[in-house]
């Protein structure tokens, strides 16, 4: 426990007896070296947050179709030959 009083006093402690910070000596191709090897790494999001990645996918997904089968829709009102299939076309285009 004595190294947790030490810490909490180092960092709590009085303001007037403080003293300067020790720096440690760090190799800068190291911290490179170890950030490289994170690249590939599987899961680099925390798993609340790879959730909502994937949910975020789904829903992506949905408006997706729903684009696709709107622009199908659009396409048969462009297409079709009398005004009678325009107009059904239109009653689909309304229900969805």
């Amino acid at each position: 426990m004595a190294f947790v009083d030490n810490l909490l006093e180092s960092h709590l402690g009085d303001t007037q007896t403080k003293t300067d910070p020790k720096y440690l000596q760090r190799n800068p191709a190291h911290y490179r070296e170890f950030v490289k090897s994170t690249y590939f790494s599987k899961d680099q999001e925390d798993p609340f947050t790879h959730f909502y990645i994937k949910e975020s996918g789904k829903q992506e997904r949905i408006h997706k179709t729903q684009k696709e089968a709107d622009d199908k829709f659009r396409d048969y009102h462009d297409e079709a030959s009398s005004q009678k299939m325009q107009d059904g076309v239109e009653e689909i285009l309304k229900s969805l």
